[in-house]
């Protein structure tokens, strides 16, 4: 009679078990460390400097009007634009609410519309009394009765914002804001024109209100509370 021995250690199959176990614990470890590293190191912008003072929100925007026959070239998308400087501009203000957009024809050069606030707007406080939102590359905002701002004064505070970045580190700057943050935005109210007769203009007024009366700002420097990066 022939008698077949299985001399193989009885644990074996639990150590195989454990050995693929640790193999999948350390991938699953290796992966979270890159995901970390693409997210919270790899995307964070590049501070170029820091500011002593705190920010004044409370002042109205610095407009300054630009020869008419500065332009820009710039590529987004796949997509060539003709950008006409049409005005410096610097604007201190909370931020009331970000919109991300991703599928407009304009969003491959504009990715985000920041609604900013201003003058006593900047103050947390008023948001007892209004509520903000954005949608379709417009702002709202509604008040209540005992709202001590009336639509004259938001409108007059407020800006519904289309912010063109300057560069990839300006870009992962805005990436950062969030509702609630104080800002100062520094660059250019800018026109854009482009392929198939494209065009988007830049209000030039804090007056406005409708269709037309957003500003559109081509970033060449972000500050974030101290934090500045350009």
């Amino acid at each position: 009679m022939d008698i077949e021995l299985n001399l193989r250690p009885f644990d074996e199959e639990p150590q195989k078990g454990n050995k693929r176990k640790l193999l999948f614990l350390v991938v699953l470890v290796i992966l979270s460390v890159a995901v970390w590293c693409r997210f919270f190191i790899l995307d964070q912008p590049k501070v170029w400097g820091y500011a002593k003072e705190m920010i004044d929100a409370t002042v109205q925007p610095f407009q300054e009007l630009m020869p008419s026959n500065k332009t820009l070239e710039l590529k987004a998308g796949g997509k060539k634009y003709t950008i006409h400087l049409m005005a410096k501009y610097k604007v201190a203000a909370r931020v009331l609410s970000k919109k991300r957009y991703y599928f407009e024809s304009s969003s491959k050069l504009s990715k985000y519309d920041l609604a900013l606030g201003w003058g006593k707007l900047s103050e947390i406080a008023s948001d007892k009394y209004i509520k903000y939102s954005q949608s379709n590359r417009w702002y709202f905002c509604k008040y209540s009765g005992n709202s001590p701002y009336d639509s004259e004064y938001i409108s007059k505070h407020s800006a519904n914002t289309h912010l063109i970045h300057s560069n990839y580190n300006i870009l992962k700057a805005l990436n950062k804001v969030k509702k609630n943050d104080t800002l100062i935005l520094s660059g250019y109210l800018v026109n854009v024109s482009g392929n198939n007769g494209f065009t988007w203009n830049s209000s030039l007024t804090r007056e406005d209100t409708g269709n037309g009366s957003c500003e559109i700002l081509y970033v060449t420097e972000v500050r974030n509370e101290k934090k500045i990066y350009h």
